[in-house]
């Protein structure tokens, strides 16, 4: 699919980009994301490599994967969480880069 028939797809049903732009609008669950391109993590893993409660990283976690952006598996007791689409990374970085740019014009 070429660039111009994604933005004609983005244009008729706007809601596809901004679920997931606004799955993004959190510090803590852009460093879910950094932590889970690394590895698939149970939940006790990113409460400690976060340090925030985990009710509250739960509630992050619920937000990733209504965006479809993270899958989970119940494994006994625990559940881990992986990345569902590996390029929001890829996304993430090209963003960074964007903020530095604009960051700089606006200094």
């Amino acid at each position: 699919m070429s660039s111009d028939q994604n933005l004609d797809m983005i244009q008729e049903d706007p809601s596809l980009i901004s679920d997931i732009l606004s799955a993004l609008d959190s510090n803590t669950r852009i460093q879910i994301l950094l932590l889970l391109h690394k590895r698939d993590h149970y939940v006790f893993e990113l409460v400690q490599a976060l340090g925030g409660s985990q009710p509250l990283i739960s509630q992050h976690l619920r937000v990733l994967k209504q965006a479809h952006i993270i899958d989970n598996e119940r494994q006994g007791r625990q559940i881990i969480y992986r990345l569902k689409e590996p390029m929001i990374v890829d996304i993430i970085a090209k963003v960074g880069l964007l903020a530095q740019k604009v960051s700089k014009v606006t200094a």
